[in-house]
């Protein structure tokens, strides 16, 4: 904003509106103060922080909130117009003469429980009024309501609705596909802390509860000294219960309060209307019914309440502890990637401090272990190995049954533990777990769900039968748990889970140990995994999830071991093929979004094909590893950490989950954070070299090369990007020959196969030839590597962000 936004305001309201002044304390909005000239009333006139109002379509935007001028409640500030002119854009609402319940809290600290209930019914009602006209706030909390005569008004009620409309051709998610997200950290509920497209009114009963639980405790549920810490609290951690922060609150409300804190939109009162019922049951003594007169004699005080605009994730690491956002007064601008929260899986139970704490495990909840291959022979484990993993993936799709990630149910593949300890590790309630034999063409398949309370069998299984029938098997044992956990199925939940995508049992079995192969992660057996997913498609052309499998092997084959043109361009087509054969198959969207970040380099598109894959599938962790990076080269490094977060989350004994946020931890320079990240993910598998690199390059930003040089060797596999780091940290040890030695040696290889050039011009970076440097870094755009994407984000460019040649070549990337 310039210094002469006054007058270019004026200018733009013309005669209609006359200026008085400006209110202090606006954040990244501002607010004034105007008189109509037409009815003489005073008016708050607020101006749009600019990186909203660069996408806003101000015509539309003015046609909603004059649409919404048009809906009038007692309890909710109403909207009076709209305007702008493509610079600026903003929108008008009456002066409401009173204070804020925040000023209240502030002022004379929790609320006696008479006064919260009357104060609570009161902006329920306002919930229930807009939410029955299809408008959702997304950021309730005490600064956004107002007490004005004694009365509880909403304000910005419409304004998330009307923004998101006029600034992505009328698609109530647009904002969130911009990377754009509404609500306040101490406030937002889980769903819209990862940014949920499918976020609905729901956000606002939680943020509602959120705020009751402050004006009854005097605290919020969850206190952290981050925003990004804020966002984990509320996506994993339980509040403590309100009865035993005020033990006089009456039961039935206290119930209520922590019953809208669920972290499940499910588990909470479904709408506002339910709220202002149980509300009427709590039953109030005669000191708690009573207002102190001095309260009602307040309500007359002068006081205009400013609705502040807080961007909660800043663009970039510095300013991230320039915020406040706990006194921020109204509609929150969160950046963050569009991503779903719906149900939360657990943490391992020695998490360290830089940890998303566990939630409570779900009450209907399931980890299906990998069948063990009773016969031992290891050309059948690709088949015990498949069972489990389409029996996960079924069940995976039942409504109100949690599913824990297939990376953390196979982390106990061979192991024999206590089926307590694994529930507690999973953060499950049930553990399916079994056996296969394969002798020939007869296949026998025991199961036994476990209940892990007691460690008792709620049921068993025991089937003998020829492969031609292995559909029938699985589709009976995710019947059967089905039938003990859930229910009876609706007939349309029951297709889509028993759905397998081929009706040929070959080409079905190659499918498997395609992607038993591909999962290897190495590139030999990715290759052979390909080879199978190809067989498997010759059986079936029509085979979607096949043609999926080849997507993913191409994008795990792309950059580490094949030329970004090579492999791409491959995924990308196989996506597209699956797609058309099966627009529903999440999968193949997400990769089709990895493809538009990692090579197209195609933020929109990215963003729109990730959270359509969400939509398609919540609990698919890819689209959350993707997003996060999405976000990450985007440049909006705490929603990223968020993100990924939120994948470890579903993925707790991940190593490569632990490792990403190790690595996002080194992009926020939190070193040790870092570090221990990393060093769990070692512990999950100790063969994850990786981890041996992030260690390595966040001990070389600590200045201790000498240390990241012992690290970054004690990998097993020491691949291009690792040696590119022993020869950073040579360079910094003032090694310059040696590190000369490695870059030239990597520079030859480069012409007989496929080096990511970014990993040569790292070095030239730390040993001081920006020339080089560039020479490489234009190579590598060339080459379309991924790494490219991820410029805004990696700490190796740091010595040069400040040459105009690095800032044009982040514009040409364009994310």
């Amino acid at each position: 904003m310039t210094a002469n936004l006054r007058d270019q305001l004026q200018q733009l309201l013309g005669s209609t509106y006359t200026i008085e002044r400006e209110l202090g304390g606006g954040g990244m909005s501002r607010v004034f103060i105007a008189t109509e000239t037409a009815l003489g009333r005073k008016v708050v006139v607020k101006v749009l922080p600019p990186e909203v109002a660069a996408g806003v379509k101000v015509e539309r935007f003015k046609r909603e909130i004059q649409f919404l001028a048009r809906l009038h409640h007692p309890h909710i500030v109403p909207l009076l117009a709209a305007g702008g002119d493509g610079v600026l854009s903003y929108y008008v609402m009456p002066f409401m003469q009173g204070e804020s319940l925040r000023a209240r809290l502030l002022r004379r600290g929790i609320l006696p429980t008479g006064e919260a209930v009357r104060t609570l019914r009161e902006v329920a009602s306002a919930l229930s009024f807009a939410h029955q006209n299809a408008i959702v706030h997304r950021d309730i909390k005490p600064d956004n309501v107002l007490l004005v005569s004694g009365s509880a008004m909403v304000s910005d009620f419409g304004v998330a609705k009307a923004l998101s409309v006029s600034t992505g051709d009328g698609d109530p998610n647009a904002l969130t596909s911009l990377g754009v997200a509404l609500g306040t950290p101490s406030y937002i509920a889980p769903e819209q802390a990862t940014a949920d497209p499918t976020t609905d009114h729901r956000a606002d009963l939680y943020s509602f509860g959120a705020m009751a639980y402050e004006l009854l405790s005097g605290k919020t549920p969850f206190s952290a000294k981050t925003p990004t810490a804020m966002l984990a609290a509320h996506i994993s951690e339980q509040p403590t219960p309100l009865i035993t922060r005020r033990p006089d609150v009456p039961p039935a409300l206290a119930s209520l309060v922590m019953q809208c804190l669920e972290k499940s939109a499910d588990r909470r009162p479904q709408t506002a209307d339910e709220i202002m019922k149980m509300l009427d049951e709590v039953v109030l003594t005669r000191d708690d019914a009573r207002t102190p007169t001095d309260e009602r004699d307040s309500y007359n005080a002068p006081v205009v309440e400013p609705i502040q605009t807080r961007q909660v994730v800043q663009q970039g690491r510095s300013s991230s502890t320039k915020r406040n956002v706990t006194i921020a007064v109204a509609a929150v601008i969160v950046v963050m990637g569009a991503i779903i929260g719906r149900t939360l899986a657990g943490r391992r139970s020695h998490a360290t401090s830089t940890d998303v704490p566990p939630a409570a495990p779900a009450a209907k909840s399931i980890a299906v272990l990998p069948l063990a291959n009773v016969n031992a022979d290891p050309a059948n484990e690709y088949l015990s190995d498949g069972l489990s993993d389409e029996i996960m993936g079924a069940l995976g799709k039942v409504p109100g049954l949690r599913v824990a990630s297939r990376t953390s149910a196979f982390a106990f593949k061979g192991k024999t533990l206590d089926a307590r300890e694994i529930g507690k590790r999973l953060n499950v309630t049930t553990l399916l777990e079994g056996s296969m034999r394969r002798d020939g063409d007869q296949l026998r398949v025991n199961v036994q769900l476990t209940n892990v309370a007691d460690n008792l069998a709620l049921w068993t299984g025991k089937y003998r039968l020829r492969m031609k029938d292995v559909f029938s098997v699985q589709d009976s044992i995710s019947e059967a748990i089905v039938a003990a956990l859930v229910g009876k199925l609706s007939g349309e939940d029951s297709a889509r889970m028993t759905r397998k995508g081929t009706e040929q049992v070959d080409a079905y079995d190659l499918y498997l140990k395609g992607r038993f192969f591909v999962n290897k992660n190495a590139e030999p057996d990715i290759r052979t995994g390909l080879g199978y997913y190809d067989q498997a498609l010759a059986l079936d052309p029509k085979f979607a999830r096949a043609s999926a499998g080849v997507a993913y092997g191409w994008i795990a084959l792309a950059d580490d071991y094949v030329a970004p043109k090579d492999a791409y361009p491959r995924a990308k087509n196989a996506a597209l093929t699956a797609l058309r054969l099966d627009s529903t198959l999440a999968d193949a969207e997400a990769a089709l979004g990895a493809v538009s970040l990692w090579y197209d380099w195609n933020a929109k598109a990215a963003a729109r094909e990730l959270t359509g894959a969400m939509r398609l599938d919540s609990t698919d962790v890819y689209p959350y590893r993707y997003y996060g990076n999405l976000l990450k080269a985007t440049g909006r490094f705490d929603s990223a950490l968020a993100v990924i977060q939120r994948a470890q989350v579903l993925e707790p004994l991940s190593a490569g989950r632990a490792n990403s946020v190790a690595l996002m931890y080194i992009t926020l320079g939190r070193y040790d954070d870092a570090i221990a990240q990393a060093k769990r993910a070692l512990e999950i598998d100790a063969s994850y070299a990786d981890a041996h690199l992030a260690i390595g390059n966040a001990l070389l930003a600590k200045g201790k090369p000498s240390l990241a040089v012992v690290e970054l060797s004690r990998a097993p596999k020491m691949g291009n990007r690792m040696r590119s780091g022993v020869a950073m940290a040579e360079a910094a040890l003032g090694h310059r020959d040696r590190a000369l030695g490695i870059v030239h040696n990597l520079e030859t290889e480069s012409q007989q196969h496929y080096i990511g050039p970014e990993n040569i011009a790292a070095v030239y970076v730390a040993l001081g030839d920006k020339d080089s440097a560039f020479t490489w870094l234009e190579k590598a755009y060339q080459a379309r590597s991924a790494y490219m994407a991820l410029l805004r984000s990696d700490r190796r460019w740091d010595p040069i962000r400040g040459d105009p040649r690095f800032a044009a070549l982040v514009k040409k990337v364009g994310l």
